[in-house]
């Protein structure tokens, strides 16, 4: 019996420790967010995205590479 609620003891101090840990991290992720702002990312025109990957019968998976590479060239390149 003593082994048993030590054991249990043992248990419940390792998840305080655990969601201590967790919530002290969550803390510090978001002190860093305050104090390392982003500049404001342009969102991409809808005319951009429509010339880079237009709307086709998608048949062929050639075709659908293309357009997701072009899609994805022109995802990095507004960035």
């Amino acid at each position: 019996m003593e082994n048993l609620v030590f054991g249990l003891e043992v248990s419940f101090v390792s998840l305080i420790v655990v969601f201590l840990t967790l919530y002290l991290l969550s803390l510090l992720i978001d002190l860093v967010r305050v104090f390392v702002k982003d500049k404001p990312k342009e969102k991409a025109s809808t005319t951009t995205l429509q010339k880079a990957a237009p709307r086709a019968d998608l048949d062929d998976d050639g075709e659908l590479i293309a357009v997701v590479a072009a899609a994805i060239q022109a995802y990095e390149s507004n960035r």
